[in-house]
Order: C-alpha cells, then structure tokens, then sequence
C-alpha cells in the first residue's frame, strides 16, 4: 500500500497541521481518518505538498492511503496556482454545481464501500451519497488501487444551478492512488467500472453554455487540474448567497473570522472577501486612533487654559472644535473602551451595493 509519507514531506504536513492549515477528523466507527486544508490555507494561500494533497486525503491508522481524490488546483489565470503548465495534450468536462464526493473501502472488510465529501465522513451530502451508493449501485466495486471520484447532486444541495430533480452520483474522475495520475471522467468510467452518470466530456473550453457552472481542464504532460467558471454563473451566485459588503460586516460584528466568513463561498470571492475585512479593520484603526489623538490634544489644551477642568470645559472645547468626535470623545474620558469600540465599529457598517 501506499503510505502518505511518499504524498508528501512529514515535516511538510506536521508544520500545515500545527498551525491550522490541515484539519483532521476520525471516522465515526471505522480506524480511518480524513485530512483537507483549511479555509485558513486558502485565505493565506500556503499552497505545500502537503496542503495541495489534503483535499479529502484518507488515512488508516497507519498512515496507509485508503483514498486519494484531486489534489486542490485553481482556476484559470488565479496568482495562487504554483504547478499548472499549460499543455496541447488536454481533455475538458463538464464542472458540475455540488459537492465532492470520495470513494473508498473499508480497508478491514471485504467489499465494504463508502464516500466521504471533501473534510467528513458524516456531512449530510456524505449521508446522501453513502445512501444512493446503497440503493442505486448495491454491486459496484471497483480496484481499490484507484480512487473514484463524484459530484454528488441532489435537489436539497443545490447551490446555484438546477439540475431538475437530479439526485444522483455522478463520475467526474478518479486517481491512481500510487502514482497520483489522474484520470477524466472519459477513461475513469471503465477504469472504475462505473455504470452510473459521468461529467460530459467537452471538446473546447465553451464558458457560454446554459446552466452550467464551468468546466475542468486535465492537462495530461503536467497531471494537474485548472477549472474556469462561467461569468453567468458567478454573478447568479453572489444573488443567491447575497454577498456583500454588509454581510462580512455583519459576521465580523458576530465575531467570526475572516476565513469562517469565507468558507460558504467559491475561491474566486475569497480575496474580495479578505479585500473588505481588511478595509472596515483599517478603517476602524484609524478611528479609534484619531480618537485617542484627539482626546490627548483636548487634555494637553485643558489643561495649559483650565487647570483642574471638568466635564463643563471638556464639553466646551468638544462642541466647539470637534463636534464629530463628540460621543466617542466624551466615552474615552469616561473609560468606556468597550463601548467606545463598538460605537466606532457600528459607524463603519458599510453600504449593501459594496459587493464584488
């Protein structure tokens, strides 16, 4: 069997896992665990190895690979891509609006099939799966020495596109779990001995087609994946989801952090997202800041013209010369740093047509 040291440098993967760029879960009942990289990866794009890899890798305990899926690969002309190499040798599918699902076995019992989505073996779409796998294709088996691979497609996880009642496991590749070769839906289907749906093979890159999200091209002499998204489909999908501005706002109000905020959307909204956190913290750093200045400068003021001042002379000086200020003014003379920060923070809500 192949172990997940020959996927990657140790190192590599306990540095990514340390400090929150992998993430781990057990399986319910079975020795198995799964590894993907984190929303923190993306927003950093600390692209390894190891976080290139961990995209719904499965382990035993052992350290033996179950389940190898595609590694993480970008769209098309995206900065953060460090291996596509553009080849004449390529093949292009259908990219499919739903969730990744992976395929293994139960390395203890014979015949025993699954599949996981890209972090858990237990998500709902998992349950899905694992349930159509049941009831639609109770014989399938297929060489465990390759890891076939789905969209799982069903009317409760549409996300944009409405595939009319579709629920079903539909074939978009697989990979050869020794040497990482990757295979379109066009060969993996008899690899795998599927008998079930598989992602329609294109002969262009055609990003003008109704209903459709996009496509993924194989670029065989490189062996990696670069997926480009329909124009259509992106602007649909900041409707439905309804990003913006005020919405990042609102979570940061809530305490969520940037990369939680993120999750819930395509890679290609992750840079704008991080764009407007870090624009309302800047913003709200330079208004506390010039608060404090200002207060500072009212206190040296008093202090030269009205030695032992009250309240009556700060307010004075406020209304006269920074009436702006006024309420956070009179919270720092108070010492009401809390409430101060969140009277700052509410005056940055920002308008709902900021979006992408």
């Amino acid at each position: 069997m192949t172990h997940v040291d020959e996927l990657f440098h140790p190192q590599d993967f306990q540095d990514c896992f340390a400090v929150g760029y992998i993430r781990e879960q057990q399986h319910p009942a079975l020795p198995l665990r799964i590894f993907t990289y984190t929303e923190k990866a993306v927003y950093d794009r600390h692209w390894t190895p190891a976080t290139l890899a961990c995209r719904g890798l499965i382990v035993d305990m052992r350290g033996n690979v179950i389940a190898r899926p595609f590694p993480k690969f970008f769209n098309h002309g995206e900065a953060a891509d460090p291996y596509v190499h553009i080849s004449g040798c390529d093949t292009v599918h259908d990219k499919l609006d739903g969730s990744l699902g992976i395929a293994f076995h139960d390395p203890e019992v014979p015949g025993a099939r699954f599949i996981a989505t890209r972090g858990s073996f237990a998500s709902d779409q998992a349950k899905v799966a694992n349930r159509l796998l049941r009831d639609k294709y109770p014989d399938w088996q297929w060489d465990e020495e390759f890891t076939p691979l789905f969209e799982i497609v069903y009317p409760a996880n549409r996300i944009v596109l409405n595939y009319d009642g579709l629920e079903d496991l539909v074939l978009i590749g697989a990979v050869d779990i020794a040497t990482g070769e990757i295979y379109d839906a066009s060969d993996a289907w008899y690899i795998v001995d599927w008998t079930g749906p598989r992602a329609e093979t294109l002969d262009i890159v055609q990003l003008d087609r109704a209903n459709k999200e996009g496509v993924v091209v194989l670029h065989f002499l490189s062996n990696t994946l670069e997926k480009y998204k329909q124009e259509d489909y992106l602007a649909l999908h900041k409707l439905v989801t309804n990003l913006n501005a005020r919405t990042i706002y609102g979570a940061m109000t809530d305490g969520a952090y940037t990369d939680e905020i993120a999750a819930p959307f395509p890679d290609e909204f992750h840079q704008w997202i991080k764009d407007v956190a870090i624009e309302l913290t800047t913003q709200f750093d330079l208004r506390m800041n010039k608060v404090q200045v200002t207060y500072e400068a009212v206190v040296r003021y008093l202090d030269r013209r009205w030695p032992g001042w009250g309240r009556r002379e700060f307010a004075s000086e406020v209304n006269q010369n920074y009436p702006g200020l006024r309420g956070e003014l009179f919270l720092t003379l108070d010492g009401g740093r809390a409430k101060l920060q969140d009277t700052v923070w509410r005056k940055l809500r920002p308008s709902a047509d900021w979006r992408p």
